[in-house]
């Protein structure tokens, strides 16, 4: 079994709290000499031994790969979905340099909710029954079926990547109205299917733990605003 040896240089692709976590994390750890946020924000910079490559564009696989080699770093870890979605993960992996991230293939399974769907339901896990369209009317006619027969709204939902904007939890009078809210950032966010779904309502929780120990950390439970912005509720 090889050695694990800490990185000196971290580059920390993303600009979010995420990022800014782990940007600070890194810079606690013993041996770690800097972190390279890129883009990062003022927030991150501020941290002990964070530098920021503000100019970065995340989404650029290329520019990723020519700051890495610049700054010699020896892994970079890679925050926000996009740029997994953009191949970031792959040009890395291309180029012979170490990134926690995984590929845009593997990816798929957060950025494309009809290819988890799929993906689920070959491996036995048990979901809302769902359906995919490329255009609003035979959704919304399968939305309001699914409703009827269910006696229960439905889950419009982006296939794509849509910042948390991209679901709906539609009331069965409301169908309408919730691909309306869905599909007006559908041009802005790039996406062009749309997946209505049943709702299964349940508590969610995450539970991890460190590599290679098996000790068991503080449960998780990520909480939204039930209202996010528009009349209905709004599931992230």
């Amino acid at each position: 079994m090889s050695r694990l040896v800490m990185p000196t240089r971290i580059l920390v692709v993303g600009s979010g709290g995420r990022e800014h976590a782990l940007a600070w994390k890194f810079g606690a750890e013993p041996g770690v000499n800097e972190i390279v946020g890129a883009p990062g924000s003022d927030a991150m910079a501020a941290e002990p031994r964070v530098r920021r490559v503000a100019g970065l564009d995340p989404l650029d696989p290329a520019a990723v790969v020519t700051l890495a080699r610049e700054r010699a770093v020896e892994l970079v870890v890679i925050g926000p979905e996009a740029p997994l979605a953009a191949g970031v993960a792959d040009a890395l992996v291309g180029a012979g340099i170490p990134v926690f991230g995984p590929t845009a293939d593997a990816a798929r399974i957060e950025t494309s909710k009809a290819f988890c769907h799929e993906i689920a339901e070959a491996a036995g896990v048990p979901m809302a029954r769902a359906a995919t369209f490329d255009s609003a009317p035979p959704a919304i006619a399968h939305a309001r079926a699914e409703a009827a027969r269910s006696g229960n709204g439905v889950v419009v939902k982006a296939d794509g990547l849509a910042a948390g904007k991209g679901v709906v939890v539609c009331e069965n009078g409301a169908i309408t109205s919730g691909f309306s809210t869905v599909m007006s950032g559908r041009t802005r966010a790039g996406w062009a299917r749309i997946r209505p779904s049943g709702i299964c309502p349940t508590r969610t929780s995450s539970t991890s733990s460190p590599p290679f120990i098996a000790r068991s950390l503080p449960s998780l439970r990520a909480v939204a605003r039930r209202f996010g912005g528009s009349s209905m509720p709004v599931s992230c």
